[in-house]
């Protein structure tokens, strides 16, 4: 039977047997209230009392048996309630009147910005919905190089906008107008009233025709259909064909301008049409003849970065120019089979830097078998507290050895004849002295008079007066190689039985050859060390595993675990040149703006990546703009210097 409780109107089934036959008092389990229960009691008692604020039914109580109201405190309240008189909505209309304003304020704000920077936002839309370009569709399956930039951003990033009286506008107007008459209408002020905002993505692809030739093409989107042709007309003035419902002008250079309402195409011309029949196709092109199906591709073509380069290395490598070369490298054609390079450039202030990235499953199983990164010992016991320039890499001496044997037999068994002829040792045993540990550490630059110079003098074009005297290189080439190495006998015999011996001197540790430029050189089980300073080498040769790091940290940081590792302070550099040439302005200024540059590669899970940084002394400037400024300027200088070719 179904038993209802009275309080809380809880209700429950119960077999009929397990109630006795006089009935028994029952506990509610949800509002424990006691109520009888019997056999003949089945039908539902009428609750007496609903509560005011939960609305649950119950036997008249002092509170509520489900919210735990106390009924004599709100009808109180209610009571209180009733007694004070109603406030009026006067001022809640003024405050609902004045948020309306302040909402409408800033909603126009948001419309104004957005028309004034729709282009960024239409981009940064396209960007975090990962919408591609509906012109990258076109670029063609055939294409085995694929370039995407946006030139309008990169111009109004280079900080050149509105600066009609910089100097780097006013070359870049001259020299472009050398290029193209009128090339200033490109670079019109302000931009808007230019044509140069209205190429959207633009891609440069290269094609394959006959497995022979090959064509770029250039490829961009139209933001305003009426203005470019506006802008064209302005241009180049002349007549437009239509074809296929496509536009057509011919250029100064034999190629052809195609466009239609959405993107435009430009291509060469040919022989015989083809080029035009081409030029219409791509114009015409279907989803599944693109590029754009590729997911490696697609990822770069959809990129942030300012220019992109995707190359299709087995398209390349397979081109009529280049297999006769690749027969004589140590990677077979095949292994490119999949694979591609890509390539990043990105321009922020103060800093230009690029990111290569390497893919393919069996071009990277090859680099694996060849690559691995520096050793930290070896990184650990190289003393670079001042350097100009730090370069650090791992070259298995031994695989590409072998590699050599196996790709050319007859130049190896050549070069093998001429090692043992000159070291009474083989090709093989000098490579498997190494462990293929490289540093080189350059830590300062100094020359030597001029006046006993034998250099001959030429008339024309002089190189820089700096290196019409000897210039001697102040730091250390260390290898690290394997104990009992054949290579460390070599050396000691021949500095100590040889002619060498003549000019070297040993302590037991070093070697101090004096042979004009003093050096000192060190063969023990460890390292092949060459250096200028004698710290160096007694250093190497009475290091400790368990001495403390000789490398800074900073640096050991970047090159550990790298393949390679390059670092050069060009501001020192240049530095170091200007104070030997004062009267040299390329060096004063590119010692005013470069500070450093970087290069690191890795080895990651699927891919090679090499990663560059182009450092500026002025991180507050836009670094396209330093570069384009040291581009003019060193154009400049090397018209100065030579005032004949530059008239020509």
């Amino acid at each position: 039977m179904k038993i209802t409780c009275p309080g809380c109107q809880w209700s429950a089934e119960v077999p009929d047997e397990k109630i006795p036959a006089g009935g028994v008092t029952a506990t509610c389990r949800n509002c424990q209230v006691k109520f009888q229960v019997s056999r003949e009691s089945v039908s539902i008692r009428e609750p007496e009392f609903f509560c005011p604020q939960c609305g649950a039914g119950q036997a008249v109580s002092d509170t509520c048996i489900h919210c735990h109201l106390i009924f004599a405190k709100y009808a109180e309240k209610q009571r209180i309630k009733e007694l004070i008189p109603p406030v009026g909505n006067e001022p809640l209309i003024q405050t609902n009147y004045r948020y309306k304003k302040i909402a409408c304020a800033v909603i126009g704000l948001l419309v104004v910005v957005g028309l004034i920077y729709m282009p960024e936002l239409v981009s940064a839309c396209k960007l975090f919905f990962h919408i591609q370009p509906a012109h990258a569709k076109h670029i063609p399956k055939s294409a085995i190089t694929v370039t995407r930039s946006n030139i309008a951003s990169i111009f109004l990033r280079s900080g050149l906008k509105g600066a009609t009286d910089d100097p780097v506008y006013k070359k870049l107007l001259e020299f472009g107008g050398r290029l193209y008459p009128r090339f200033d209408e490109l670079l019109a002020n302000p931009v808007k009233e230019s044509g140069i905002d209205l190429a959207e993505d633009v891609y440069a692809f290269t094609e394959t025709q006959d497995g022979d030739h090959s064509r770029t093409g250039v490829l961009f989107g139209i933001r305003n259909q009426s203005r470019f042709a506006e802008f064209l007309q302005k241009l180049r003035p002349g007549t437009v064909a239509t074809e296929a419902g496509v536009s057509i002008l011919k250029l100064d250079d034999g190629s052809y301008l195609y466009w239609n309402k959405s993107f435009a195409l430009i291509y060469p011309g040919g022989t015989k049409g083809r080029g035009k029949q081409r030029a219409l196709a791509i114009m015409a092109m279907k989803k599944e003849e693109s590029i754009a199906g590729d997911p490696l591709k697609k990822r770069w073509l959809e990129g942030t970065d300012d220019c992109l380069i995707s190359v299709d290395l087995e398209r390349v490598v397979n081109q009529p120019d280049l297999s006769a070369l690749m027969k004589n490298y140590p990677y077979h054609q095949d292994v490119y089979r999949g694979s591609s390079l890509g390539f990043a450039c990105n321009f922020v202030n103060g800093k230009a830097t690029f990111d290569a990235r390497v893919s393919g499953a069996a071009l990277l199983a090859e680099i694996r078998s060849i690559s691995v990164p520096l050793a930290k010992e070896f990184l650990e016991s190289i003393p670079a507290d001042k350097y100009l320039v730090f370069l650090a890499s791992h070259i298995p001496f031994k695989t590409l050895q072998e590699r050599f044997r196996l790709s050319n037999p007859e130049q190896y068994r050549k070069a093998d004849e001429m090692v043992e002829k000159l070291t009474t040792s083989n090709i093989e045993q000098l490579a498997d002295s190494f462990t293929g540990d490289i540093a080189i550490v350059l830590e300062g630059i100094s020359r030597n008079s001029t006046e006993n110079s034998t250099r001959r003098q030429y008339p024309g074009s002089q190189s820089s007066r700096f290196f019409l005297g000897e210039s001697k290189a102040e730091g250390s080439i260390i290898f690290g190689v394997k104990p009992e190495s054949v290579a460390v006998k070599l050396l000691h015999r021949k500095l100590q039985e040889g002619p060498e011996a003549r000019n070297a001197s040993f302590d037991g540790k070093k070697y101090r050859i004096d042979s004009g430029n003093g050096y000192y050189l060190l063969a023990n089980n460890d390292y092949i060390a060459i250096s200028t300073s004698s710290d160096v080498v007694t250093g190497l040769a009475e290091r400790k595993k368990t001495d403390s790091p000789a490398m800074p940290a900073s640096l050991f940081e970047r090159c550990n675990g790298a393949l390679s590792m390059l670092e050069l302070k060009l501001s020192e550099i240049f530095t170091a040149f200007s104070d030997l040439q004062p009267d040299d302005p390329s060096i004063g200024h590119l010692k005013n703006n470069l500070a450093a540059v970087r290069v690191t590669s890795r080895l990651e899970k699927e891919q090679v990546t090499t990663r560059g940084e182009l450092i500026f002394s002025d991180a507050t400037k836009n670094s396209l703009y330093q570069i384009a400024y040291l581009a003019v300027t060193i154009s400049e200088i090397k018209r100065s210097r030579n005032p004949k070719s530059s008239e020509n």
